[in-house]
């Protein structure tokens, strides 16, 4: 919701997580980028007194699997302002999901999990 629709996850939050009653806020997201861009969300951000990320990359971004999230090395580059952001690297969670081995239309053979190493390495 973050990454897709940050106006709409700003109204749930204004309306039903006001910052007063929220102990840590969760963010799962494949794309961070509107955290910082997204004006309205950043601010709203601010008041929250502890943000945790679950930062999911699968090295499939971009493709014709993820069309709409950006490539794993945008994702990647985020992550100093993510640490930034939650206070503690502590607070970030990287998620490879999913799994994707399957057999495209072509009989060609896709597999992203020849990413896994790449990203949980850029990542550490």
């Amino acid at each position: 919701m973050a990454g897709c629709f940050p106006d709409a996850f700003v109204d749930v939050l204004k309306d039903k997580c006001p910052p007063e009653s929220v102990h840590s806020l969760v963010i799962w997201t494949k794309n961070p980028a509107p955290l910082f861009s997204h004006k309205r969300l950043a601010r709203t951000l601010t008041d929250y007194d502890q943000l945790f990320i679950h930062l999911t990359v699968t090295g499939m971004g971009q493709s014709r699997f993820e069309p709409n999230v950006p490539p794993p090395d945008e994702v990647i580059d985020r992550l100093p302002q993510l640490v930034k952001l939650v206070g503690d690297p502590l607070r970030i969670r990287f998620r490879f999901d999913p799994i994707v081995h399957l057999q495209t239309e072509d009989g060609a053979v896709f597999c992203n999990l020849d990413w896994f190493e790449q990203l949980a390495s850029a990542v550490a």
